[in-house]
């Protein structure tokens, strides 16, 4: 969960703002990691040992960090970049990706369907 919180952000800022920075090539948004989770909505440690670790591992296709600092005297920062046709390609279902098992829970298919009579459900008297 705290990784698709953190990704959702990520994304949402990419697409507000118009003025990113600029390194090997690619476009970035920076900010320490402190400012991430609280962005989020998430703890330090929800951030560092969940999140983090889950989208390096399972997301490197389409979002990508970087601890790196803006400046030569500035404290290191974690940076990020957003490969969009990759998101979309994943979200689209052209790419397996570790949410797939969940589609079916969200679409209500098979055993998470729900089922055809509620339990306690009125019935007509006659």
């Amino acid at each position: 969960m705290a990784a698709g919180i953190l990704l959702h952000r990520i994304a949402v800022m990419w697409k507000l703002r118009k003025k990113k920075l600029e390194r090997f090539g690619l476009e970035w948004l920076a900010m320490p990691n402190k400012d991430w989770a609280v962005s989020a909505g998430l703890s330090d440690a929800e951030l560092n040992n969940r999140a983090l670790p889950r989208l390096k591992k399972e997301c490197h296709a389409f979002v990508q960090f970087r601890t790196m600092r803006l400046t030569a005297n500035s404290p290191n920062i974690l940076w990020v970049t957003l490969n969009e046709g990759e998101l979309a390609n994943a979200v689209a279902g052209n790419a397996a990706m570790p949410w797939d098992m969940y589609e079916l829970a969200l679409n209500g298919i098979g055993i998470f369907s729900k089922p055809e009579t509620y339990p306690y459900k009125k019935q007509k008297l006659d």
